[in-house]
């Protein structure tokens, strides 16, 4: 089949494996898969009236799924559909949502709904997953200020998102989970023991050429140790230093820090990775810390930002014409204006558009010369 296009009330029940090979439309209507799979290269629409109902043990594909972020609309019986990027190797990648608990996560402490993710072609996936669900779906406990994506691997959960407050999108709630290079079920839990550590705070500061980095965490349950990784970009990272857990189990906070001594040329950013006795990971916020030179070019106020409105600082030595992007950590740009800027020093005010949620983000700046500044920024 070239096409297919579900719009009506009355949906469509698939009594055969369907091929789409051009674009699969959803605008009114539930295609209930059963026990069918449904392949297509492209998908449009997707809304709680209209998605793929991974009702029985059919598996929804998308295919060439690359960096441009994807939402696959599927659910099982309500809609609950994924978001990916892929910054690796483009790949399709294969999809079911079933009822149920995460691993070994406790129910009442979690999202019911297990989200079930593989890719075609093993090896080379780099993909930020997130996770979108109804409040309905949560747990009698859940948190959905303290929760997380997580992977399982064998039964128990063996990678985590970071842990924080869930995305208001309409109705619906997302967590999102990066870096992920290997598939099997995901969901979403608030559950204390199924994460390394409760709560976890990075900071910095400059001291000479060097970069410290703080962080403090609360409530280390199997704790091991922590990873200090770094990179040029929100991605890529590598690992620079390890720190053993101070607790093993406790309710107390602990403080560490770590000094970078030979930090990359340019913006140096960096994370937290936590793991476990049990090689369960969890990952920190991202901070990003620029060289002296480029803090006096460049100054966001204030950082976080409290209200919709941003001020931009920019000092340059030519007057012109300026793009400015707002970026999720994932690079999928959510907002973008042109300005005109004077020479030695200029205010822009940024109102944030209603797509820009709490959270953390890159605003990039480029001049007419295409040259770029960067700088990490969080709405509260």
């Amino acid at each position: 089949m070239n096409n297919l296009s579900i719009s009506t009330t009355a949906g469509i029940a698939l009594s055969t494996p369907l091929t789409v090979n051009g674009i699969l439309n959803l605008t009114n209507g539930i295609a209930d898969l059963g026990a069918n799979n449904l392949t297509t290269a492209i998908v449009a629409g997707g809304n709680a009236n209209s998605f793929i109902n991974t009702n029985g043990s059919g598996i929804f594909t998308l295919k060439n799924i690359g960096a441009v972020s994807t939402t696959i609309p599927v659910g099982y019986n309500t809609y609950s559909p994924v978001i990916i990027s892929n910054t690796g190797t483009i790949d399709d990648y294969n999809v079911s949502v079933s009822p149920g608990t995460i691993c070994n996560a406790v129910a009442s402490n979690t999202v019911n709904r297990v989200w079930t993710i593989t890719e075609a072609v093993g090896g080379g996936s780099n993909v930020s997953i997130g996770l979108q669900w109804s409040p309905y779906l949560e747990g009698t406990l859940f948190d959905r200020n303290n929760s997380a994506a997580v992977h399982c691997n064998a039964g128990v959960i063996d990678i985590k998102g970071v842990k924080g407050t869930a995305v208001a999108s309409d109705s619906f709630y997302i967590q999102t989970i990066t870096s992920i290079s290997s598939f099997s079920p995901f969901g979403v839990t608030s559950d204390a023991t199924a994460l390394p550590v409760q709560e976890l705070s990075l900071s910095w500061k400059k001291l000479g050429s060097s970069n410290i980095l703080y962080w403090k965490s609360v409530g280390e349950i199997n704790t091991a140790y922590y990873e200090i990784e770094r990179s040029l970009s929100v991605d890529n990272f590598k690992t620079i230093g390890k720190i053993g857990a101070k607790g093993m189990n406790n309710s107390l906070t602990n403080s560490y820090q770590f000094e970078d001594k030979q930090p990359l040329e340019g913006v140096n950013y960096y994370r937290i990775r936590v793991v476990d006795i049990d090689k369960l990971e969890q990952l920190s916020s991202i901070v990003a810390i620029y060289p002296s030179k480029m803090q006096s070019s460049l100054q966001l106020y204030p950082n976080p930002v409290e209200g919709r409105v941003i001020n931009v600082a920019i000092k340059t030595s030519e007057s012109g014409m300026f793009n400015l992007g707002i970026y999720n950590i994932e690079g999928q740009l959510l907002q973008e204006e042109q300005r005109f800027v004077m020479a030695n020093g200029y205010n822009i005010q940024l109102q944030l558009q209603s797509k820009i949620a709490p959270g953390m983000y890159l605003l990039k700046i480029s001049d007419s010369k295409g040259s770029l500044k960067n700088q990490m920024f969080m709405v509260e």
